[in-house]
């Protein structure tokens, strides 16, 4: 049954209903008031049917279109075109910055410290932007493994304290 003829049918059925309790059969016991509050419930029902009203469709409780909604950025989402050779370039940036604001030098100069490794105390992280072989000892390559984590991860989060260690003032070699 196509559309239309189904809606013209819900109307007189909703038209029916309210005939059937304009009549007032006595089967019904003859109680107006539960035969109107019916007959409203079936008229309304008729009409929104009719007019293809419907509170909850499928269109109104289907998730928007994900295309034209806001992307949530994904923390580390910018890191992700990072290669370890520019990690290790940008970290080296950074300390060559903070060599360079905190012992109140020359650029050139705060290159020269980072390249010779004068600027921390911390071997491996001297040696890591140094460009120099990093080799991680035993114990720490054991304990890397026990904790489930990159040995190049842990270089790279002890050269970021190693930065904010001299950014803070903490070390001043």
């Amino acid at each position: 049954m196509s559309s239309n003829l189904r809606r013209v049918s819900y109307v007189i059925l909703a038209i029916g209903a309210v005939g059937a309790v304009a009549i007032r059969p006595p089967t019904f016991g003859g109680h107006p008031p539960i035969l109107f509050v019916i007959a409203a419930v079936i008229l309304f029902g008729g009409i929104f049917r009719a007019a293809d009203i419907r509170f909850a469709t499928r269109e109104k409780m289907r998730p928007g279109d994900v295309t034209t909604g806001y992307a949530v950025p994904t923390p580390g989402e910018v890191y992700a075109e990072y290669d370890a050779e520019s990690i290790q370039t940008e970290l080296r940036e950074f300390a060559i910055e903070a060599v360079e604001t905190t012992a109140n030098c020359r650029r050139s100069e705060a290159e020269e410290r980072v390249e010779r490794g004068t600027w921390t105390d911390d071997d491996l992280v001297a040696a890591y932007l140094a460009d120099g072989e990093v080799s991680v000892s035993f114990r720490q390559r054991v304990q890397c493994r026990l904790t489930g984590t990159d040995p190049r991860e842990t270089i790279r989060q002890r050269t970021l304290a190693a930065i904010e260690a001299r950014r803070s003032g903490e070390r001043d070699v």
